[in-house]
């Protein structure tokens, strides 16, 4: 019975899989979980989006949700800061859509979890590496 890898660093043997090493295995595991909370954000973002869609249809006026709604829904206060600027900064952003908050977080945490999860290096070898791409 031989044993062969695929292309992931996998072993397989007969119908079973085996993670080559156990970092290999925590990458995906925090990669796919990253990318679930970030799609979960996503998916509350369109809802968000839905649910005033509904009040526009029902009511024919469209209610803004600002993030601020959150953290006052949450019982969190609006973070304070020394300097002027940071503040209105901070202002700026709770004063934001909720939805486009949402789909934006979304977007980052999934993009953080691939980012942090990359090998950094090309799945091919020095030797075998394709024209135009140079090793580093």
């Amino acid at each position: 019975m031989g044993h062969f890898r695929d292309r992931n660093d996998h072993m397989l043997i007969g119908a079973n899989m085996v993670f080559g090493s156990y970092d290999r295995m925590r990458n995906i595991l925090v990669r796919d979980g990253m990318s679930f909370i970030g799609i979960c954000f996503s998916v509350a973002g369109l809802g968000v989006v839905g649910y005033q869609y509904l009040l526009w249809i029902k009511y024919g006026l469209w209610s803004p949700l600002a993030f601020r709604l959150v953290l006052e829904f949450v019982g969190v206060r609006e973070p304070l800061f020394a300097g002027q600027a940071a503040e209105k900064i901070s202002a700026w952003i709770c004063d934001l859509p909720l939805c486009g908050v949402l789909l934006a977080a979304g977007l980052v945490v999934v993009t953080f979890g691939v980012a942090i999860t990359a090998g950094g290096c090309a799945p091919w070898s020095s030797e075998k590496r394709p024209r135009g791409i140079s090793g580093g």
